[in-house]
């Protein structure tokens, strides 16, 4: 089969569409989504605003973007973590608590935006987004069974471990209160821990 390399114009939309949206994580995470003009994203991104509408046609279509964006950057994160590899649960706790700091490090402004942000139909994709991350633990609590304390349910266990590493806890701890990252991730393993294995 013949691999079809991509035309000179397609890397050049391409490469405009990578810095429209870089540049509107820029100036959404230091402004804020509702206080940045289009306009504004243009001129960060060295392009004309008639170029900005013709590649998104609005700043929902960036912000959804930009959610794509963090996406990509999960995958990427979570393929060097192999979650089910220890037999040890406390250490899968460890591994879950390392692989939740590295994904809001990096992605955290995103979400805090698209959060702030989100309304109607994002407001939705939020929602869902949350419930996914629900399903995707689940069964990591399911596999700990045997070793939940006496009348821990694993879907009890799984309502700890959602509300726990949510990025709301991150925000709250290393955003606003200054944890650094490595705090955070001490306490996450250790709290979650304690709370599911019943472990000092």
């Amino acid at each position: 089969m013949t691999e079809h390399k991509p035309s000179r114009r397609q890397i050049q939309a391409a490469a405009t569409r990578a810095e429209i949206i870089s540049a509107a994580r820029r100036l959404f995470a230091g402004q804020g989504y509702v206080a940045t003009p289009i306009s504004e994203i243009a001129k960060e991104a060295g392009v004309a605003v008639q170029t900005v509408y013709k590649v998104f046609g609005t700043k929902d279509a960036i912000l959804l973007a930009l959610l794509d964006v963090f996406e990509a950057e999960a995958r990427e994160i979570s393929s060097v973590f192999d979650f089910a590899a220890p037999a040890d649960p406390a250490e899968q706790l460890r591994l879950v608590a390392a692989y939740h700091r590295a994904l809001f490090d990096r992605g955290q402004d995103i979400l805090d935006v698209f959060r702030a942000a989100a309304h109607g139909e994002l407001a939705a994709l939020w929602e869902e987004g949350g419930r996914r991350r629900r399903q995707a633990q689940a069964p990591l609590a399911e596999g700990w069974r045997d070793r939940l304390p006496e009348g821990l349910s694993p879907a009890r266990a799984a309502d700890i471990l959602w509300a726990l590493t949510s990025p709301e806890v991150y925000t709250l701890l290393v955003v606003e209160s200054g944890w650094s990252g490595d705090a955070y991730q001490e306490w996450l393993a250790a709290t979650l821990t304690r709370q599911l294995l019943g472990s000092p």
